[in-house]
């Protein structure tokens, strides 16, 4: 019997082990085309011979409807519904699950309460969220977006923000992520005859499971520590 609890201790164990060192890579691939988008993230595992897709283009928005009683007016906003659709395959495509779901956008209050939330979270695991970025490897990003208003001089005006927004953002998440990684390509292609906006975003990261273990066993400690003390 005991053999037996060894025996299977150690498998778990040396899974553990191998599980930690894996690499995982996530791919965040949004493009925007006039009305259309479409958001899409893939993870790969075992150099790809496992992954993970998931698809999201807005489908509709809630048209709004007559205002019956006072406190309704938000109710009126337009709140986006995307169509998820969720897949699991393996190296050469063949599908091993797959699952559709229609979610709707919170309104208003809902969000605000989640933004609150959010600001909350980040302060109490920000330290820890930020140690798990210093291990993420950037393998690919590129940033493309093409613009324009109509108006030859509002579109450099426009153009100029673009490229300096751009800049700070792809600066900010450069140096949050580990060294080493790959050089940010974006660009900003202004339209000067055409009101119009299109965009492409294609970025790849990767990191070890063993460090987003890591990163939950700290934040469980900081969980704990919070409720030892208040």
């Amino acid at each position: 019997m005991s053999k037996v609890f060894a025996l299977i201790i150690s498998v778990i164990i040396l899974f553990l082990l191998i599980l930690s060192l894996t690499k995982i890579k996530l791919r965040v691939l949004y493009r925007k085309q006039g009305k259309n988008d479409r958001l899409s993230l893939e993870m790969f595992i075992w150099r790809g011979l496992l992954s993970y897709k998931m698809e999201i283009p807005v489908v509709e928005t809630r048209k709004a409807r007559p205002v019956k009683a006072p406190g309704s007016l938000l109710k009126l906003i337009p709140r986006p519904a995307f169509k998820v659709n969720i897949e699991l395959e393996e190296k050469d495509g063949r599908l091993i699950a797959g699952e559709k779901k229609q979610i709707r956008i919170p309104g208003p209050v809902r969000l605000v309460t989640i933004l609150i939330n959010i600001i909350r979270l980040t302060k109490r695991y920000g330290p820890v969220i930020l140690q798990l970025f210093r291990r993420i490897h950037l393998r690919r990003f590129q940033w493309q977006t093409r613009l324009g208003t109509g108006d030859p001089s509002h579109t450099g005006f426009i153009t100029g923000l673009a490229w300096g927004l751009k800049g700070a953002l792809v600066s900010v998440l450069y140096r949050l992520c580990a060294s080493g990684g790959t050089k940010p390509f974006y660009k900003v292609v202004p339209d000067f005859e055409n009101a119009c906006f299109s965009t492409v975003f294609d970025c790849i990261f990767e990191v070890r499971v063993g460090y987003i273990m890591l990163t939950g066993f700290k934040a469980l400690l900081v969980r704990l520590k919070i409720m030892i003390g208040g």
